[in-house]
């Protein structure tokens, strides 16, 4: 019986044995952490710098990219095309190479992060072992964590766009199978984490270094009390002192506030849309249109200005600054009307290239244009116009009959005297002139003339005319009082 006991108590011992070792095994860990070797602080302090170096690196590789994306456009804008293939196939090497840096450090955050988060479970459980859990909020750690929870983000959301830049073409297929768009980053929001990451990882390093090499711990009320310090400095300081510091901050904050109001508003590249631009008014002087034109002469002028930064900026203000023209569309303009015609462009762009853009409403005066005939006694010479035009109708009619072999055409042709006029419902004149075949008995064809344009002399200077209607007939009449008759019933006056 004493033996059967002694083994049921063995067996019950099992599991108490199994549990030993598996937290020997992380007491054996935790143990190599003491106050003296600070092991743990030392792999945050280790793994912080290498973070924070990998994001400088990535700073400067992303100016780097940005150099090279900025050397294409120039390349692919030059007049020399063969050195512009050579600039740009140079700068696509060099950006490959950018983006598999920048492969390689994304790679580095990834272990870094995972081993870094690991470190920070360790050192939290041996806190916690030795009740001393509220160490783990000092800034030191507080900024670790923050390093890491930033690096977590930076591997789920990072790692798309990775695949995509080594296997964009199979990544685009897969998207399209799947019907998955395209990731479309906020840049703004990328910014934002990019420079808190920065911080964090700046903080994590300093607060750390500090903690394992000097033995300091920096808390916050640690800046409290130095800002405290500060003040009662200050305080104890005599005026003159004091007007002294006071100079010197109003000097380093004016210099400042200088340098911003002269970079964002003095010394900016002005673009003048009244050299760049030509407003043109084409059409009547009742449908008058307003467009513009480039001054492609000022544009090649800054375009051979290759050397010339500002001159640049604009070229590229020019060439992607949507720029458009607004005016009110659904007015008729005339003769004697004045338009305000406002340029519109693409406002941040002009704000991303340190644009200023000068003269963007013009004052656009309608004059000079042809006037639609209205009024007999305003058109020069009507009748002869008139005359001459029916002359000129039968010459195509006889050169078109010998064309076609065609002969006994000479007399079968007569033009008639009568000339009708009217106003539309435009109030526009309208006229009508006829012309008489008697190869098969009498037949009067009409020819009606409509949009009669001239210029400031009443000299028309084009017009419309047709012998067909709406319905592509010939108005046709077989005698003169049938012919006068329609012309009076459809409100015509017989021009005398």
């Amino acid at each position: 019986m004493e033996n059967q006991n002694n083994i049921k108590n063995d067996e019950n011992n099992l599991p108490n044995h199994n549990n030993k070792q598996s937290q020997g095994f992380l007491d054996n860990i935790l143990s190599k952490d003491t106050k003296q070797n600070k092991l743990f602080l030392k792999w945050i302090f280790g793994l912080s710098t290498a973070i924070l170096a990998g994001i400088l690196w990535l700073a400067f590789k992303g100016f780097m990219l940005y150099l090279q994306i900025k050397k294409i456009e120039k390349a692919s804008s030059g007049s020399d095309m063969m050195g512009g293939l050579g600039a740009i196939g140079d700068a696509g090497t060099s950006i490959m190479g950018i983006l598999q840096t920048i492969s390689n450090v994304h790679i580095i955050f990834k272990f870094g992060t995972i081993l870094l988060i690991i470190t920070l479970i360790l050192a939290y459980l041996k806190m916690r072992k030795e009740n001393e859990v509220n160490s783990f909020i000092k800034i030191n750690y507080l900024s670790a964590v923050g390093v890491s929870l930033i690096g977590i983000l930076e591997i789920v959301k990072v790692d798309k766009y990775m695949n995509m830049l080594k296997n964009p073409l199979t990544v685009g297929m897969s998207m399209m199978n799947n019907q998955q768009e395209i990731p479309n980053p906020n840049p703004k929001l990328w910014i934002f984490f990019s420079v808190l990451f920065l911080i964090l990882s700046i903080i994590s390093t300093v607060t750390n270094y500090f903690k394992v090499f000097k033995d300091k711990d920096f808390e916050i009320s640690d800046v409290q009390t130095s800002l405290k310090d500060a003040k009662e400095k200050y305080n104890k300081l005599n005026s003159k002192q004091k007007k002294k510091i006071g100079i010197a901050i109003t000097g380093i904050v004016g210099v400042l506030a200088l340098y911003y109001i002269s970079v964002n508003f003095i010394f900016l590249a002005s673009v003048d849309f009244g050299k760049a631009y030509a407003v043109s008014v084409t059409g009547n002087s009742e449908e008058a249109s307003i467009s513009w034109n480039t001054k492609y002469d000022y544009y090649n002028k800054l375009k051979e200005k290759t050397n010339d930064k500002k001159a640049q900026k604009e070229i590229e203000f020019l060439d992607n600054g949507e720029i458009s023209i607004e005016y009110p569309r659904d007015k008729h303009f005339k003769n004697g009307d004045t338009v305000t015609v406002d340029f519109t462009y693409n406002k941040d762009l002009a704000k991303k290239l340190k644009i200023r853009p000068k003269n963007t409403k013009v004052k656009v005066k309608i004059e000079g244009l042809p006037k639609i005939a209205k009024e007999i006694n305003e058109v020069k010479d009507l009748k002869t116009f008139i005359t001459k035009l029916a002359q000129a109708r039968l010459e195509n009619i006889y050169d078109n009959a010998a064309f076609y072999n065609i002969s006994n055409l000479a007399n079968d042709f007569t033009i008639m005297p009568n000339i009708y006029y009217k106003k539309d419902e435009s109030g526009h004149l309208i006229l009508k002139y006829f012309y008489a075949s008697n190869s098969m008995g009498t037949e009067i064809i009409a020819v009606r003339v409509s949009n009669i344009i001239l210029d400031k002399n009443n000299n028309i200077v084009s017009y419309n005319d047709n012998n067909q209607t709406e319905k592509n007939l010939y108005e046709k009449y077989s005698s003169i009082p049938e012919l006068e008759a329609t012309m009076n019933s459809e409100g015509y006056t017989l021009l005398n």
